[in-house]
């Protein structure tokens, strides 16, 4: 089953499938193995239609929220652009280093959300 849209991955409570970070992969303009060491998932050797462990399941699907929330706020250019610079808010890191986590993945959601709102920080 391919993902059309992050609620189709939030129906997989139990994981998702390996394909999902494919999918992921090509949204964000990343290798897999980029993407796979952004959020620390380790890539199975099993087949793509397997599921995920849920603690990946959950860093892959947040991931797409983001990148989801970040294309409507600032379009896919500028949003891509924006995850790769550092910021000073960060202590100058990127914010594509905190995606190893899900608390770092819902801090990044959380700011694109106070910029939409004109909120800066």
């Amino acid at each position: 089953m391919l993902y059309t849209s992050v609620l189709d991955m939030l129906g997989a409570r139990v994981g998702i499938q390996k394909k999902a970070l494919y999918q992921l992969a090509e949204q964000m303009s990343f290798s897999l193995k980029e993407v796979t060491n952004f959020l620390s998932v380790n890539m199975p050797t099993y087949p793509d239609d397997e599921l995920l462990d849920y603690p990946s399941s959950e860093r892959v699907i947040k991931t797409a929220e983001l990148y989801q929330k970040g294309f409507e706020v600032f379009g896919e250019g500028k949003f891509k652009v924006w995850m790769d610079s550092p910021s000073k808010a960060l202590g100058g890191k990127r914010p594509v280093e905190l995606l190893n986590t899900t608390k770092g993945v819902e801090y990044l959601l959380d700011e694109v959300i106070r910029i939409e709102h004109g909120i800066f920080a």
